[in-house]
């Protein structure tokens, strides 16, 4: 039953196989009632981590194909290879545990854990050094990994920056800016012939004020907030100082 569930893997059919795979774990949990035997818990272990595996796979596959996925595979991958992993932990069986680990580490990046996932990683690159050689395909996965890791990082840190900058920036005009409020234009770099002009704010999106210029056609701009300087303070800004 354990092979006829790899060979729905490799087919693709993901669904049959965790039903298969599901299947096989049931009837080994059931042969624990007779015998407990080294043979079995690694069997055991290995039917975990392929399962856990394939969650992780279909998670990845949902957000490859929409913009988000159900993390409930993941939560389910990583109780399955905690399970596998502490089988293989009391049996030192560490050269198996290194593969269930690297599939854990992609379960807690799916959740944005970086800091447990990069520490699961370097876990399963430290034993995949020890028991397969410092130069062996495991290592390479577990680097490779690593990279991807810290590259998802690194963009979830960069987009956290945005969103502070975002958050700042907007709280600042409609703090210092407000519909009707006057204002000077200045520092532009292009249309730099509406520079020094006083003008009133008529309208304001997330990020720029639009600006009806004192001028014999009523020009309207849109504007940075750097770019404009506010003559009066608003009734905010007045609270503010007050």
């Amino acid at each position: 039953m354990f092979n006829l569930g790899q060979l729905y893997g490799f087919t693709s059919k993901n669904n049959d196989e965790l039903q298969v795979l599901q299947e096989a774990l049931d009837e080994v949990r059931g042969d624990f009632l007779h015998a407990s035997t080294l043979q079995l818990q690694v069997y055991l272990s290995t039917i975990l981590t392929i399962m856990g595996k394939m969650h992780v796979s279909q998670y990845s596959s949902q957000i490859a194909n929409v913009a988000s996925g159900d993390k409930g595979k993941c939560t389910v991958a990583i109780a399955l290879c905690e399970e596998a992993l502490s089988i293989l932990r009391t049996h030192l069986q560490y050269g198996m545990a290194a593969q269930t680990l690297t599939v854990l580490a992609s379960a807690h990046s799916n959740f944005d854990m970086f800091d447990e996932a990069r520490s699961t990683l370097k876990e399963a690159l430290d034993l995949s050094c020890r028991y397969n050689g410092k130069e062996s395909t495991e290592v390479a996965v577990c680097h490779q990994r690593m990279a991807f890791i810290c590259q998802e990082q690194a963009e979830a840190i960069r987009k956290q920056v945005d969103m502070h900058l975002e958050y700042m920036l907007i709280n600042s005009m409609r703090h210092y800016h407000s519909r009707g409020s006057r204002v000077l234009v200045e520092g532009l770099q292009k249309n730099q012939q509406y520079k020094g002009i006083e003008g009133v704010v008529v309208k304001m999106d997330a990020l720029r004020l639009c600006v009806r210029l004192d001028t014999l056609d009523n020009k309207e701009l849109m504007l940075k907030p750097e770019n404009v300087c506010p003559l009066f303070p608003t009734a905010l800004k007045l609270q503010e100082l007050l």
